[in-house]
Protein backbone atom coordinates (compact mmCIF):
# COMPACT_ATOMS: atom_id res chain seq x y z
CA UNK A 1 0.00 0.00 0.00
CA UNK A 2 2.92 2.36 0.22
CA UNK A 3 4.63 1.84 -2.07
CA UNK A 4 1.54 2.33 -4.24
CA UNK A 5 1.10 5.73 -2.37
CA UNK A 6 5.12 6.75 -3.10
CA UNK A 7 4.31 5.79 -6.50
CA UNK A 8 1.82 8.14 -7.09
CA UNK A 9 2.89 11.39 -5.14
CA UNK A 10 6.61 10.69 -5.68
CA UNK A 11 8.71 12.20 -8.33
CA UNK A 12 12.44 10.87 -8.18
CA UNK A 13 13.05 8.20 -10.43
CA UNK A 14 15.05 6.20 -8.18
CA UNK A 15 12.38 5.92 -5.45
CA UNK A 16 10.30 5.25 -8.14
CA UNK A 17 11.95 2.11 -9.16
CA UNK A 18 12.42 1.24 -5.92
CA UNK A 19 8.88 1.46 -5.09
CA UNK A 20 7.95 -0.03 -8.70
CA UNK A 21 9.85 -3.11 -7.32
CA UNK A 22 8.28 -3.41 -3.64
CA UNK A 23 5.20 -3.46 -5.29
CA UNK A 24 6.04 -6.12 -7.92
CA UNK A 25 7.57 -8.16 -5.46
CA UNK A 26 5.07 -8.40 -2.72
CA UNK A 27 1.89 -8.89 -5.16
CA UNK A 28 3.15 -12.61 -5.74
CA UNK A 29 3.89 -13.19 -2.15
CA UNK A 30 0.37 -12.21 -1.06
CA UNK A 31 -0.96 -14.26 -3.96
CA UNK A 32 1.70 -16.97 -2.81
CA UNK A 33 0.13 -16.82 0.89
CA UNK A 34 -3.16 -16.70 -0.15
CA UNK A 35 -2.67 -20.18 -2.15
CA UNK A 36 -1.67 -21.18 1.38
CA UNK A 37 -4.92 -20.42 3.48
CA UNK A 38 -6.65 -21.85 0.60
CA UNK A 39 -5.50 -24.99 0.35
CA UNK A 40 -5.88 -25.40 4.25
CA UNK A 41 -9.37 -25.14 3.89
CA UNK A 42 -10.41 -27.06 1.23
CA UNK A 43 -10.16 -30.80 0.25
CA UNK A 44 -9.05 -32.28 -2.95
CA UNK A 45 -12.59 -33.27 -3.98
CA UNK A 46 -13.82 -29.68 -4.41
CA UNK A 47 -10.53 -27.92 -5.45
CA UNK A 48 -11.79 -27.19 -8.53
CA UNK A 49 -14.97 -25.72 -7.35
CA UNK A 50 -13.36 -23.72 -4.47
CA UNK A 51 -10.35 -22.54 -6.94
CA UNK A 52 -13.37 -21.43 -9.27
CA UNK A 53 -14.98 -19.34 -7.23
CA UNK A 54 -11.50 -18.20 -5.36
CA UNK A 55 -10.24 -17.01 -9.23
CA UNK A 56 -13.59 -16.05 -10.29
CA UNK A 57 -13.57 -13.50 -7.22
CA UNK A 58 -9.99 -12.14 -8.63
CA UNK A 59 -11.02 -12.16 -12.42
CA UNK A 60 -13.74 -9.76 -11.13
CA UNK A 61 -11.67 -7.11 -10.44
CA UNK A 62 -9.74 -7.90 -12.95
CA UNK A 63 -12.33 -7.21 -15.57
CA UNK A 64 -13.62 -4.16 -13.56
CA UNK A 65 -10.38 -2.31 -13.28
CA UNK A 66 -9.86 -1.36 -16.57
CA UNK A 67 -13.15 -0.12 -16.83
CA UNK A 68 -12.21 2.31 -13.98
CA UNK A 69 -9.22 3.13 -14.81
CA UNK A 70 -10.25 4.18 -17.94
CA UNK A 71 -12.98 6.82 -16.15
CA UNK A 72 -9.92 7.73 -13.78
CA UNK A 73 -7.31 8.47 -16.39
CA UNK A 74 -8.54 11.80 -16.98
CA UNK A 75 -5.54 13.82 -19.20
CA UNK A 76 -3.22 10.84 -18.44
CA UNK A 77 -2.59 11.59 -14.61
CA UNK A 78 -1.62 8.11 -13.73
CA UNK A 79 -0.95 9.24 -10.39
CA UNK A 80 -4.96 8.75 -9.78
CA UNK A 81 -4.34 4.92 -10.54
CA UNK A 82 -1.94 3.99 -7.71
CA UNK A 83 -4.14 6.04 -5.37
CA UNK A 84 -6.78 4.37 -6.18
CA UNK A 85 -4.98 1.04 -5.54
CA UNK A 86 -4.14 2.06 -2.34
CA UNK A 87 -7.63 2.56 -0.89
CA UNK A 88 -8.70 -1.20 -2.58
CA UNK A 89 -5.94 -2.36 -0.70
CA UNK A 90 -7.39 -1.17 2.64
CA UNK A 91 -9.65 -3.30 2.83
CA UNK A 92 -7.85 -6.87 2.39
CA UNK A 93 -5.81 -5.46 5.18
CA UNK A 94 -9.19 -5.42 7.35
CA UNK A 95 -10.25 -8.92 6.40
CA UNK A 96 -7.01 -10.39 6.76
CA UNK A 97 -7.00 -8.67 10.61
CA UNK A 98 -10.57 -9.53 11.63
CA UNK A 99 -11.17 -13.31 9.79
CA UNK A 100 -8.20 -15.15 9.92
CA UNK A 101 -6.92 -14.65 13.50
CA UNK A 102 -7.50 -18.80 14.23
CA UNK A 103 -5.44 -19.59 11.38
CA UNK A 104 -2.69 -22.14 12.10
CA UNK A 105 0.53 -22.41 9.74
CA UNK A 106 1.60 -25.63 9.15
CA UNK A 107 5.47 -26.85 9.71
CA UNK A 108 7.45 -25.20 7.06
CA UNK A 109 10.62 -26.21 5.95
CA UNK A 110 13.14 -24.08 4.36
CA UNK A 111 13.71 -25.63 0.89
CA UNK A 112 16.70 -25.79 -1.71
CA UNK A 113 15.15 -24.47 -5.06
CA UNK A 114 17.67 -26.61 -7.10
CA UNK A 115 16.48 -29.70 -5.25
CA UNK A 116 12.83 -28.86 -5.45
CA UNK A 117 12.96 -28.22 -9.00
CA UNK A 118 15.02 -31.80 -9.33
CA UNK A 119 11.46 -32.85 -7.67
CA UNK A 120 8.88 -31.38 -9.91
CA UNK A 121 11.53 -32.71 -12.58
CA UNK A 122 11.36 -36.30 -11.73
CA UNK A 123 7.27 -35.67 -10.94
CA UNK A 124 5.85 -35.97 -15.01
CA UNK A 125 2.61 -34.97 -13.79
CA UNK A 126 3.99 -31.49 -11.63
CA UNK A 127 6.79 -31.33 -14.34
CA UNK A 128 3.62 -31.16 -17.33
CA UNK A 129 1.26 -28.99 -15.20
CA UNK A 130 4.29 -26.60 -13.93
CA UNK A 131 5.25 -26.20 -18.03
CA UNK A 132 1.46 -25.80 -19.06
CA UNK A 133 1.22 -22.42 -16.37
CA UNK A 134 4.15 -20.91 -17.79
CA UNK A 135 2.88 -21.03 -20.84
CA UNK A 136 -0.04 -19.40 -19.74
CA UNK A 137 2.30 -16.76 -17.70
CA UNK A 138 4.28 -16.16 -20.80
CA UNK A 139 0.79 -15.31 -22.80
CA UNK A 140 -0.53 -13.59 -20.34
CA UNK A 141 3.19 -11.40 -20.19
CA UNK A 142 3.16 -10.10 -23.92
CA UNK A 143 -0.58 -9.78 -23.92
CA UNK A 144 -0.47 -7.44 -21.06
CA UNK A 145 2.41 -5.06 -22.10
CA UNK A 146 1.83 -5.36 -25.94
CA UNK A 147 -2.10 -5.23 -26.34
CA UNK A 148 -2.87 -1.94 -24.87
CA UNK A 149 0.16 -0.46 -26.87
CA UNK A 150 -0.84 -2.08 -30.12
CA UNK A 151 -4.56 -1.14 -29.77
CA UNK A 152 -3.44 2.88 -28.71
CA UNK A 153 -0.70 3.33 -31.30
CA UNK A 154 -1.58 1.59 -34.28
CA UNK A 155 -5.38 0.64 -34.35
CA UNK A 156 -5.81 3.88 -32.85
CA UNK A 157 -8.25 3.26 -29.75
CA UNK A 158 -8.37 5.93 -26.70
CA UNK A 159 -7.36 4.41 -23.64
CA UNK A 160 -11.53 4.97 -22.33
CA UNK A 161 -12.32 2.73 -25.59
CA UNK A 162 -9.39 0.17 -24.60
CA UNK A 163 -10.92 0.14 -21.04
CA UNK A 164 -14.04 -0.57 -22.66
CA UNK A 165 -12.68 -3.68 -24.50
CA UNK A 166 -10.37 -5.09 -21.65
CA UNK A 167 -13.33 -5.39 -19.31
CA UNK A 168 -15.11 -7.15 -21.98
CA UNK A 169 -12.12 -9.44 -22.98
CA UNK A 170 -11.96 -10.31 -18.86
CA UNK A 171 -15.35 -11.41 -18.85
CA UNK A 172 -14.84 -15.22 -19.02
CA UNK A 173 -12.80 -15.49 -15.99
CA UNK A 174 -16.08 -13.80 -14.00
CA UNK A 175 -18.27 -16.07 -16.33
CA UNK A 176 -16.65 -19.51 -17.09
CA UNK A 177 -13.97 -20.94 -14.37
CA UNK A 178 -16.35 -21.58 -11.37
CA UNK A 179 -18.61 -23.76 -14.00
CA UNK A 180 -15.19 -25.30 -15.34
CA UNK A 181 -14.37 -25.94 -11.49
CA UNK A 182 -17.29 -28.17 -10.99
CA UNK A 183 -16.85 -29.93 -13.95
CA UNK A 184 -13.84 -30.78 -13.50
CA UNK A 185 -14.49 -32.06 -10.15
CA UNK A 186 -17.46 -34.06 -10.88
CA UNK A 187 -17.43 -35.20 -14.59
CA UNK A 188 -14.81 -34.24 -16.95
CA UNK A 189 -10.87 -34.20 -16.02
CA UNK A 190 -8.58 -31.24 -16.38
CA UNK A 191 -6.90 -32.92 -19.18
CA UNK A 192 -9.54 -32.19 -21.80
CA UNK A 193 -10.69 -29.20 -20.62
CA UNK A 194 -7.12 -27.69 -20.37
CA UNK A 195 -6.39 -29.04 -24.09
CA UNK A 196 -9.08 -27.28 -25.82
CA UNK A 197 -8.06 -23.92 -23.76
CA UNK A 198 -4.83 -24.16 -25.15
CA UNK A 199 -6.28 -24.81 -28.92
CA UNK A 200 -8.97 -21.79 -28.40
CA UNK A 201 -6.36 -19.39 -27.31
CA UNK A 202 -3.37 -20.55 -29.65
CA UNK A 203 -5.88 -19.83 -32.62
CA UNK A 204 -7.81 -16.66 -31.54
CA UNK A 205 -4.65 -14.77 -30.34
CA UNK A 206 -2.84 -15.65 -34.19
CA UNK A 207 -5.97 -14.42 -35.85
CA UNK A 208 -5.39 -11.34 -34.05
CA UNK A 209 -2.59 -10.53 -36.43
CA UNK A 210 -4.60 -10.43 -39.68
CA UNK A 211 -6.88 -7.54 -38.04
CA UNK A 212 -6.67 -4.25 -39.17
CA UNK A 213 -9.76 -2.59 -38.82
CA UNK A 214 -10.55 -0.47 -35.94
CA UNK A 215 -14.02 -1.61 -34.50
CA UNK A 216 -14.51 -1.61 -31.29
CA UNK A 217 -16.74 -4.60 -31.32
CA UNK A 218 -14.77 -6.84 -33.53
CA UNK A 219 -11.75 -6.24 -31.24
CA UNK A 220 -13.75 -6.92 -27.66
CA UNK A 221 -14.99 -10.15 -29.53
CA UNK A 222 -12.14 -11.54 -30.29
CA UNK A 223 -9.79 -10.54 -27.29
CA UNK A 224 -13.01 -12.32 -25.41
CA UNK A 225 -12.17 -15.64 -27.20
CA UNK A 226 -8.75 -15.37 -26.35
CA UNK A 227 -9.53 -14.84 -22.64
CA UNK A 228 -12.02 -17.76 -23.01
CA UNK A 229 -9.13 -19.86 -23.91
CA UNK A 230 -6.89 -18.27 -21.02
CA UNK A 231 -9.50 -18.63 -18.60
CA UNK A 232 -9.85 -22.96 -18.84
CA UNK A 233 -6.04 -22.88 -18.95
CA UNK A 234 -5.95 -21.24 -15.62
CA UNK A 235 -8.45 -23.20 -13.92
CA UNK A 236 -7.42 -26.17 -14.81
CA UNK A 237 -3.79 -25.51 -13.87
CA UNK A 238 -4.68 -24.22 -10.76
CA UNK A 239 -7.29 -26.64 -10.45
CA UNK A 240 -4.93 -30.11 -11.13
CA UNK A 241 -1.62 -28.71 -9.18
CA UNK A 242 -3.83 -28.25 -6.27
CA UNK A 243 -4.88 -31.45 -6.22
CA UNK A 244 -1.33 -32.62 -6.36
CA UNK A 245 -0.04 -30.71 -3.46
CA UNK A 246 -1.09 -29.68 0.31
CA UNK A 247 -0.52 -27.00 2.18
CA UNK A 248 2.90 -27.73 3.89
CA UNK A 249 4.27 -28.19 0.21
CA UNK A 250 5.25 -24.66 0.38
CA UNK A 251 8.15 -25.22 -1.37
CA UNK A 252 6.54 -26.50 -4.61
CA UNK A 253 3.82 -24.37 -4.61
CA UNK A 254 6.56 -21.13 -4.29
CA UNK A 255 8.01 -22.45 -7.38
CA UNK A 256 4.68 -22.41 -8.77
CA UNK A 257 3.72 -19.16 -8.52
CA UNK A 258 7.24 -18.16 -9.68
CA UNK A 259 6.32 -19.21 -13.52
CA UNK A 260 4.23 -15.79 -13.28
CA UNK A 261 7.00 -13.03 -12.14
CA UNK A 262 9.73 -15.64 -14.40
CA UNK A 263 7.50 -15.24 -17.61
CA UNK A 264 7.39 -11.48 -17.04
CA UNK A 265 11.17 -11.42 -17.12
CA UNK A 266 11.68 -13.65 -19.97
CA UNK A 267 8.98 -12.30 -22.39
CA UNK A 268 9.95 -8.87 -22.74
CA UNK A 269 13.50 -9.58 -22.96
CA UNK A 270 12.72 -12.15 -25.83
CA UNK A 271 10.34 -9.91 -27.35
CA UNK A 272 13.37 -6.83 -27.18
CA UNK A 273 15.60 -8.87 -28.92
CA UNK A 274 13.14 -10.24 -31.65
CA UNK A 275 12.52 -6.09 -32.38
CA UNK A 276 16.10 -5.28 -31.84
CA UNK A 277 17.15 -7.56 -34.56
CA UNK A 278 14.86 -8.08 -37.18
CA UNK A 279 12.15 -5.23 -38.73
CA UNK A 280 9.81 -7.90 -37.18
CA UNK A 281 5.99 -5.26 -37.37
CA UNK A 282 4.71 -5.88 -34.14
CA UNK A 283 1.47 -7.10 -35.62
CA UNK A 284 3.07 -10.54 -36.01
CA UNK A 285 4.27 -10.86 -32.06
CA UNK A 286 0.56 -12.46 -31.55
CA UNK A 287 0.92 -14.57 -34.65
CA UNK A 288 4.44 -16.21 -32.50
CA UNK A 289 2.28 -15.71 -29.31
CA UNK A 290 -0.41 -18.14 -30.89
CA UNK A 291 2.48 -21.16 -32.40
CA UNK A 292 3.94 -20.54 -29.14
CA UNK A 293 0.51 -21.32 -27.57
CA UNK A 294 0.24 -24.56 -29.26
CA UNK A 295 3.39 -25.87 -27.55
CA UNK A 296 1.20 -25.82 -24.42
CA UNK A 297 -0.58 -28.71 -26.42
CA UNK A 298 2.47 -30.97 -25.44
CA UNK A 299 2.10 -30.47 -21.91
CA UNK A 300 -1.54 -30.50 -21.55
CA UNK A 301 -1.89 -34.31 -23.30
CA UNK A 302 0.85 -35.65 -21.50
CA UNK A 303 -0.90 -35.24 -17.82
CA UNK A 304 -2.35 -38.46 -16.60
CA UNK A 305 -5.97 -36.98 -15.54
CA UNK A 306 -7.43 -37.25 -12.30
CA UNK A 307 -10.48 -38.55 -13.50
Amino acid sequence: MFALLGLAFLQNPYFLISLFLINSITIPLIYFSTDIFLESFSADKSTGRIRGMYLTSVNLAWALSPFISGLILINNEYWKIYLASFFLLAPMVIILVMNLKGFKDSKYETFDVWETLKVVYKNKNLFNIFSANFMLAFFYSWMTIYTPLYLYKNIGFSWGEIGIIFSIMLLPFVLVQFPLGRLADKKLGEKEILTVGFIIAAISTGVISFISSNNIFLWAAILFITRIGASAIEIMCDTYFFKKVNNSDVNIIGLYRMNSPLAYILAPFLATIVFTFTSFDIKYIFLVLGLVMFVGLKFSLSLQDTK
